[in-house]
């Protein structure tokens, strides 16, 4: 399977079934396209955010990449509210040989 494949895949599970999905570019890190991320609304709520990592892989740290994600508040007129959970899925891509991907939930993150 190759690339076009996984980029089916990933737009399915970000706009989901609701054939509601309103997607917006949240233009992260100065508008990086290395790292670009979109929030996806659904009746008028944030439903989910997609965030995107095309950094090269580095054993050296120098690919990971540390996302700080607020919902609401004052510049987007909806109230400032901490979600209960947030669910991470990934897809990890060997781009040396792209016939394998690992699609998976990562971890599910809980506020205190």
């Amino acid at each position: 399977m190759g690339p076009i494949y996984y980029s089916a895949l990933i737009t399915a599970e970000v706009l989901s079934s609701s054939n509601n999905a309103q997607i917006i570019d949240l233009l992260p890190n100065n508008a990086n396209p290395y790292t670009p991320a979109y929030a996806v609304y659904e009746n008028g709520n944030m439903v989910r955010v997609a965030l995107f990592n095309y950094l090269s892989d580095d054993p050296t740290g120098n690919s990971d990449y540390t996302a700080t994600i607020s919902v609401g508040g004052s510049a987007t007129g909806e109230a400032n509210v901490t979600p209960a959970q947030v669910k991470v899925k990934c897809v990890h891509l060997d781009l040396t040989d792209d016939r394998r991907a690992d699609l998976d939930d990562c971890q599910i993150f809980t506020s205190r």
